[in-house]
Parts: C-alpha cells; structure tokens; sequence
C-alpha cells in the first residue's frame, strides 16, 4: 500500500508539473501616470523574455476610456527579426492624449506573441492637477474623485 501511495503522489507531482506553463515572460505596464496640462502623457511599457525566448507578432495600445488613441505595430512572425532572446528585454513607448482633459482616461497595452495568450496590462491616465501630489495610493484615490 505505501508503494502505492508513493507511485500515486509522483504521478500527482508529475501531472500538475505538466500544466505548469512553458514560459513566463514578463510584461509590465505602470499601474498610473499623470497627463500634462495639455492632457498628453507618454509612458513605457516593459517586456522581458524568459525563461526560453519570445516570438513576437507585434504589439498593439488602445484607449479604452476618454482617450481615442490607437497603434499597432506588426512583427509578422519573422523568427530572425521578431525573436527576443532570454534575458532581453524593449519597450513599448505609449504616447497619448486624454479626450477631456479634466476626465481620467484608460490606455490598454498588449504584447501579441505568435502562440499563446496575449500579455495585457492597463494603465489609468489621471488629469493634470497643479496641487501636489501626495504620494499614498489614497492620495492617488482621492485625485481621481476631484
């Protein structure tokens, strides 16, 4: 019966090990920025390979909330021109504008690989604001309702 329970548990180990997934790869956007007077912003977004190598099909930002602009750029699967290395990482610049300026906007940003999920992430554009800025998330919460 030990035996059993033994060959059980590394059949158990063995199949959860196999639904773990291949790669984990790193996409980060920042969770908040702030828009200039005008209602422009730009940011960053971060993408690191790893472990294994990405290929990519290209990547894409929309706004989904007061801000109307979109981009997408297409790396068509090119292995020799669209494969990232482990280890390496880019960016993805993220330049926009808030359709009312006074409003909060949301900008969605995604790296499209050739196989697999998409990686995702939202970043909410807070309006300019010539008050100080306090540096708590509630200070963040409380800008938003001003």
């Amino acid at each position: 019966m030990k035996r059993f329970a033994t060959s059980a548990c590394l059949c158990l180990g063995l199949l959860a090990c196999s639904f773990a997934p291949l790669h984990a790869h790193t996409f980060t956007t920042p969770d908040s920025v702030w828009a200039a007077s005008d209602g422009s912003f730009h940011f960053e977004a971060g993408f690191t390979a790893g472990p294994g190598s990405y290929l990519s099909g290209g990547w894409e930002y929309h706004g989904t909330q007061n801000i109307s602009m979109d981009l997408y750029a297409d790396c068509f699967c090119i292995p020799n021109d669209c494969t990232i290395p482990e280890g390496e990482s880019f960016t993805v610049p993220v330049d926009g504008s808030l359709t009312d300026i006074s409003q909060p906007g949301t900008m969605h940003v995604i790296a499209i690989p050739c196989s697999g999920a998409p990686y995702e992430g939202d970043t909410v554009v807070m309006p300019y604001d010539p008050t100080p800025v306090e540096s708590t998330t509630w200070g963040l919460l409380k800008a938003l309702y001003r």
